[in-house]
């Protein structure tokens, strides 16, 4: 099976990328309708063994696509680089990190112009925020973060996703089968993150693994690992 755990589109929604800890991959898909999960079909996969050699977790890009960052559960991210945006057949390993083994991580994310790296791990139940000196280059990451503790939402948080503007947070609980939102008054500073309210996907998946969202926030999407699905909302 594939194992998927994380969801995450092109900038226009034309394709569609999922993270795989059974395959260790990233699998990528072609939607002939922009967000339109009917219409979507299988392109290729990569395989991450060059840095990545187990439990592949997230994935993200940097704005146009020529970066590619994976994590996995022990806390090591590898950088990828495109020369065509969003297209897997031409990324190249280019480096990696290691973060702390213990955190469990299980998604990877960026504010807007990338100097800020988020982490987001059920060993802590944290949100963890590091400042990148050069944006998209993990490289240049502080040896210091900053941290959001949401263990009294849920505690196996798995993925994370902000709205456009940074001002909203949303992690998908699988420890109680919810996404959580959380509403933050300065855009992208996890520290000013406040609960807002849960809805429960209890009904649809006990395994939800991932978020992530149309351009304009009005449709929803949802990665569970139990059958591989995606759901639309």
């Amino acid at each position: 099976s594939v194992g998927a755990h994380d969801i995450e589109f092109n900038s226009d929604g034309t394709k569609m990328f999922v993270a795989s800890y059974n395959r260790d991959t990233v699998r990528e898909y072609a939607l002939s309708t922009a967000f339109d999960l009917t219409t979507m079909s299988y392109t290729r996969e990569i395989t991450l063994t060059t840095a990545l050699s187990t439990n592949i977790q997230g994935l993200t890009f940097n704005n146009d696509g020529t970066k590619l960052f994976v994590i996995e559960l022990f806390g090591g991210i590898a950088e990828y680089h495109l020369t065509t945006g969003y297209d897997l057949s031409t990324a190249s390993y280019d480096s990696f990190i290691q973060l702390s083994s213990t955190q469990k991580e299980q998604d990877i994310n960026f504010n807007d112009d990338g100097t800020k790296m988020y982490t987001i791990g059920w060993g802590s139940d944290q949100i963890r925020q590091y400042t990148l000196s050069t944006g998209f280059d993990i490289s240049t990451r502080s040896n210091s973060y900053s941290s959001f503790y949401m263990g009294s939402q849920d505690g196996l948080p798995a993925g994370m996703t902000f709205s456009n503007n940074g001002t909203r947070l949303f992690v998908t609980g699988d420890g109680t089968n919810r996404i959580i939102e959380y509403s933050l008054s300065t855009a992208y500073d996890i520290t000013t993150a406040t609960h807002v309210g849960t809805t429960s996907v209890a009904s649809q998946t006990t395994y939800p693994e991932s978020i992530a969202f149309n351009n304009a926030g009005t449709k929803m999407y949802v990665i569970e690992k139990a059958n591989s699905n995606v759901l639309e909302y």
